[in-house]
């Protein structure tokens, strides 16, 4: 009988399995996943910083293609040099390093740190976007899960996939631990009656 096994088999209360504990696993790093890229995408938008991907190795290697960049709305007379801006570059978003502000000309000098030998391009006041806070690793190749509705579907179904294997996970070790109660019932009633029939 299956709750007899059950009962034999475990001296305690037992747990889910490892299946159970592998698909419990699962879901939380899948839910932990979802909720952090989240939090690094929507929480600085709610702040009222501007937010895109490097599309290209122009500021490598301290921000790396495919990074998520947030930058600010910083006018740009107070913008130093050194500073990584966001620019406006045939109707795309461009990054580069400002090596001098002219502020009498309302232009900057500006350079990209990743090309090599590259010359020094002018950036009008008019192309400037704002001044880089921080730029986050491979992120931005997430960023389109925001932008869209199909993204932002994708997003759900991956959220939804961890809660179902988390709930799948506990659910088998439920139905573990029923066996258990079930089979040690058993063999209790059935010792009872033993010692029953001996009297």
């Amino acid at each position: 009988m299956k709750t007899e096994r059950y009962s034999r088999e475990y001296g305690k209360k037992p747990g889910g399995g490892l299946l159970s504990l592998l698909l419990k696993i699962l879901g939380t790093a899948i839910l932990l996943l979802v909720a952090a890229v989240t939090l690094m995408i929507v929480v600085p938008q709610l702040k009222g910083y501007r937010e895109a991907k490097a599309e290209n190795e122009a500021m490598a290697p301290e921000i790396p293609g495919g990074s998520l960049i947030i930058y600010e709305k910083v006018i740009p007379e107070k913008v130093p040099e050194q500073a990584v801006i966001a620019c406006l570059k045939e109707e795309k978003t461009e990054f580069r390093r400002v090596i001098e502000n002219h502020l009498a000309r309302e232009i900057f000098t500006v350079k990209a740190d990743g090309y090599k030998g590259a010359d020094e391009e002018t950036v009008l006041y008019e192309e400037y976007q704002g001044k880089v806070k921080r730029s986050i690793p491979l992120v931005g190749n997430l960023l389109f899960i925001y932008g869209s509705p199909i993204g932002r579907l994708y997003a759900a179904g991956f959220a939804l996939l961890g809660i179902l294997s988390v709930l799948v996970g506990v659910s088998m070790k439920k139905r573990r631990q029923a066996l258990w109660l079930a089979g040690l019932r058993d063999s209790r009633q059935e010792g009872k009656e033993k010692e029953d029939r001996k009297l």
